[in-house]
């Protein structure tokens, strides 16, 4: 796309404005203060819960994983062929 289209296209494109946020009982009007908040909030609903991770099943999963890998017979398996 050349740059004088970019720039036609920025300048004839409708600037969609994003009404206020409110939140906590505030008003949120800027686009840095809408971010803000909105990433606090995501932050604050997404957080990885502690409990999910069992450090234990992790290690054995690595563990089978890396014996399989390291005893498995290269000669006696045969390749897979998606068009199959």
């Amino acid at each position: 796309m050349s740059e004088v289209w970019k720039i036609t296209k920025f300048f004839t494109k409708p600037y969609t404005n994003i009404p206020p946020i409110q939140h906590n009982g505030r008003t949120y009007n800027s686009p840095e203060e809408k971010a803000t908040v909105f990433a606090e909030v995501l932050e604050n609903s997404f957080n990885p819960h502690g409990d999910l991770y069992d450090r234990q099943i992790h290690d054995q999963i690595i563990q089978a994983t890396t014996t399989y890998l390291l005893n498995v017979d290269s000669t006696t398996t045969t390749p897979t062929d998606p068009s199959c």
